[in-house]
């Protein structure tokens, strides 16, 4: 579980991707974004930004997924992520990465 933090600009769009070390076919991989860095939330309902990709390339190992300008349309400051493999039969590993991340915000918004 590597701990990988992550610095972004509020409002901007930002192609992401995770490499698997196996084939991740028929699993889905979860992009959770939090104001706080654990809760009880089982749904997962006060994230922030939240991705579910269930489509892999590359022999299954390679995920990608896209951070719209609304997705990170967020106030500067500091928030966390973790990315959850769950493989086909619902098991769920733990934590591939996870750590902070940091927004910054500049003055122009009328491009959101």
């Amino acid at each position: 579980m590597p701990k990988q933090n992550i610095s972004i600009e509020s409002g901007k769009t930002y192609e992401m991707n995770y490499r698997h070390p196996a084939d991740m076919t028929g699993g889905t991989l979860f992009f959770t974004v939090k104001s706080v860095e654990s809760d009880d939330d089982a749904d997962d309902s006060t994230a922030l930004i939240t991705k579910d990709v269930g489509s892999f390339t590359e022999d299954g190992t390679l995920a990608e997924w896209t951070l719209t300008d609304s997705d990170t349309n967020l106030e500067k400051g500091k928030y966390y992520y973790d990315i959850v493999f769950e493989d086909s039969d619902g098991k769920s590993l733990p934590s591939s990465w996870y750590g902070e991340v940091r927004v910054d915000k500049h003055p122009t918004n009328r491009n959101i």
